[in-house]
């Protein structure tokens, strides 16, 4: 990798782990997450995290996928390729509005397969309407690689997300009830009477 290359990916990394200003939870999120256990604090998941993971690989970075994206890879026809292609392009979104640049070569290469195969499955991700290719271009330096707009998929996955989350109330209201007629059943069973 020239220096160049090397200052640029230094630099695109220091500004995407800089810290921001945290927004303060909304009134609905702050019920998610005191109703769903597994919508914790990122200070509490951040601790859970290192323990599974270690603190040095924690450390070194990580990435936020929604779960639905894992659970939907069938119905959007996503085969493990795939998959792992977009866990690379997402792993390098660090805003809503700037998409991600990664060129083909580094994706194959992360890989483990062709330049050709990932130009071709990025082609038919494109063409399944999951992603846009978006023509970049410097004045001085001309064409750039592509950035890799995902807001198609994103809008894919909505059907799917909110399908699981129709699920996940299902299954609380499923656990409130059970709750209920359990805690029936303890107050009318008799109490040993001791001797």
């Amino acid at each position: 990798m020239s220096d160049t290359a090397l200052s640029a990916l230094t630099a695109e990394t220091t500004e995407a782990i800089q810290p921001t200003a945290v927004a303060q939870p909304s009134k609905a999120i702050k019920q998610a997450s005191e109703a769903d256990p597994s919508a914790e604090t990122a200070k509490t998941d951040s601790k859970k995290n290192e323990k599974k993971w270690g603190k040095a690989a924690m450390a070194s970075g990580y990435t936020l996928i929604p779960d639905v994206l894992l659970k939907a890879q069938r119905a959007l026809g996503l085969d493990p390729l795939d998959l792992n292609i977009l866990l690379h392009l997402v792993k390098h979104w660090w805003e809503a509005k700037r998409a991600p640049s990664l060129g083909k070569a580094s994706i194959a290469e992360l890989i483990g397969v062709d330049e050709s195969t990932i130009r071709r499955r990025i082609f038919a991700l494109e063409k399944a309407g999951l992603l846009k290719r978006v023509r970049r271009s410097d004045p001085t330096k001309g064409d750039q690689t592509h950035a890799i707009d995902l807001s198609p998929l994103v809008k894919k996955l909505e059907p799917h997300a909110e399908k699981a989350l129709e699920l996940l109330q299902e299954r609380k209201a499923h656990r409130a009830l059970r709750d209920k007629r359990l805690k029936k059943t303890a107050d009318k069973t008799p109490q040993p009477v001791g001797d």
